[in-house]
């Protein structure tokens, strides 16, 4: 018997790094390659509760074919030498249990998981990036020592100047207050991501190949600069719409079969991802500016989304239906959606391109903030929701953009247009899954064939 090629996948500890990570490890295993997926203690507990509850055969079939295993907590914060040892004594276990199959030969490491690749390199594994995030903000991130060399930041990420940039001729201006360590909801967060940008800065020379979730008709400038980067978006599998077994909640399906009950392009989906908080008032601009629309609603309010007790407008319950977590990409799908209200994380920003839903956008913090960028002024896709003096998006702004975008031909037409190419660049034949073809055999001869590596 053959033994399979070995990969090690390790995804940064976040819902949205998690999900496109296990989407990655269910076509390289359809390709024939055994996986084995570390995520820390807390969140294994959480993935496997989720999945023994799951009522989807294919997603429970999936974990027969990917090994799930948890690795420790914080490795992010330890010392370089404490994570080292960490991945050597994770590997020898994998390879001291493996029943004869094949051992670890490479590992897939999210952008962010910076310390695993210098121990990975010692150990003479071969080393593929996976940027969760899209190619022009991966350029940003990469671009960390120039802004410190040419004194916009410092050290610390710290603006030194009040300008905008431009960290290719080719690609949009970025106002320094928006980097993404910058525009987050705490300062710790802030430090984390900018220590992580730098480390990606750095660590991305040591790998073999580097992905991202994206393709090239999407971001072609960003393309360009990055040459080196291979795009294998969006993620799909051998079906349409193809669930993952990455969520940490358990989805509610009985909002598909309310849908099947709606009219074509009457609904308006509204969801923020797994982090956005909400106040009490901003929940209840929410709330009722839907009221206002007039239209059917489908809102995903988590548990922890907000902590307000607040009274729904007389009515609204029977306009629309609540959960508190949707199977997203059956949503997007269904003919009844007529437009998505987002925060804009990456992994929603791929899941409604491709299904070619025009966008509400409402982000939050981090690359968010640059994604909606994209959305409204460089593919014209989707509105803005601003803010008023007091930092809240109102009820009135949100029935209005709603009444502005459902009128918008032209952003009808450039979504579906962006749909058709996502789903070229995906099939057969298209770049992102000739790309990915190409890695996958690359992987099974220990990487001296196929795909292009990092710059050295």
């Amino acid at each position: 018997m053959v033994k399979q090629t070995h990969v090690l996948v390790l995804p940064w500890p976040a819902q949205g790094h998690v999900m496109p990570m296990m989407q990655v490890s269910q076509k390289i295993v359809d390709h024939g390659v055994q996986v084995t997926f570390a995520i820390t203690e807390s969140l294994h507990k959480q993935l496997l509760a989720n999945l023994s509850s799951s009522s989807k055969e294919g997603v429970r079939n999936d974990l027969n074919r990917i090994r799930i295993v948890s690795r420790p907590e914080g490795l992010e914060y330890q010392n370089q030498e404490k994570a080292s040892d960490y991945l050597e004594e994770l590997v020898m276990k994998i390879n001291g249990g493996n029943n004869g199959e094949e051992k670890v030969s490479c590992v897939i490491a999210d952008a962010g998981v910076y310390w695993a690749y210098e121990p990975a390199k010692k150990m003479g594994l071969k080393i593929a990036m996976f940027c969760p995030t899209s190619l022009a903000v991966t350029a940003m991130t990469l671009h960390i020592p120039k802004l410190i060399e040419a004194g916009i930041i410092d050290e610390n990420g710290t603006p030194l100047k009040q300008e905008m940039i431009k960290i290719s001729p080719a690609l949009p201006e970025i106002n320094i207050d928006d980097f993404l360590w910058i525009r987050t909801y705490d300062q710790g967060m802030g430090k984390l991501l900018f220590h992580m940008g730098f480390s990606i800065s750095k660590s991305i020379k040591l790998a073999d190949w580097v992905l991202c979730n994206s393709f090239d008709k999407l971001e072609p400038a960003a393309c360009d600069i990055l040459p080196y980067i291979r795009t294998i978006g969006p993620l799909v599998g051998s079906s349409e719409v193809n669930q993952t077994m990455g969520q940490f909640w358990a989805e509610d399906s009985t909002c598909l079969t309310w849908l099947d009950s709606r009219p074509v392009n009457s609904v308006i989906y509204i969801a923020f991802g797994s982090i956005t908080t909400l106040n009490r008032d901003q929940f209840s601009e929410l709330v009722h500016g839907l009221d206002l629309t007039g239209r059917q609603f489908l809102l995903v309010v988590r548990s922890d989304m907000t902590d307000a007790t607040v009274a729904y407008p007389d009515g609204f319950t029977e306009k629309g239906k609540i959960v508190n977590w949707s199977p997203q990409r059956e949503v997007l799908a269904h003919s009844s959606v007529a437009c998505f209200m987002t925060h804009c994380g990456w992994n929603s920003t791929m899941d409604g391109l491709r299904f070619g839903i025009p966008f509400l956008c409402w982000p939050y913090f981090a690359d968010q903030i640059h994604n909606t960028t994209y959305i409204c002024d460089v593919w014209k896709t989707g509105l803005r929701l601003n803010k008023d003096g007091n930092g809240i998006v109102s009820r009135n702004e949100i029935k209005s953009r709603v009444e502005e975008l459902i009128a918008d031909e032209g952003i009808q037409t450039r979504v579906a247009e962006l749909k058709k190419l996502s789903m070229e660049s995906a099939s057969e034949g298209g770049s992102s899954s000739k790309n990915f073809f190409n890695f996958v055999e690359a992987l099974k001869c220990q990487g001296k064939c196929g795909v292009t590596a990092a710059p050295k």
